[in-house]
């Protein structure tokens, strides 16, 4: 018998008739710079897409497709060559 089938049954020690589990927890800071390229990347990827929407003008981007390093022109689809 094992330290905990020993100790399963005490009180504080409840957890030990639960099968194996693991909790894992973070807390993240608030980055608004990181919030800028994630913001930059889903307007490219809507891009992409077709789906993007044009924004107003209080809210354009403050960096162009150009300046982004995502930025595929010139590159070419290895399917279709274009």
């Amino acid at each position: 018998m094992t330290a905990g089938e020993k100790l399963k049954d005490k009180p504080g020690y409840e957890h030990l008739n639960e099968p194996l589990h693991m909790l894992v927890e973070a807390e993240f800071p608030e980055d608004e710079s990181l919030d800028h390229y994630k913001k930059q990347q889903l307007r490219e990827l809507a891009m992409l897409n077709g789906t993007l929407r044009e924004e107003s003008p209080s809210m354009s981007p403050s960096m162009s497709p150009s300046m982004s390093p995502f930025n595929n022109a010139g590159m070419k689809c290895a399917e279709t060559g274009r």
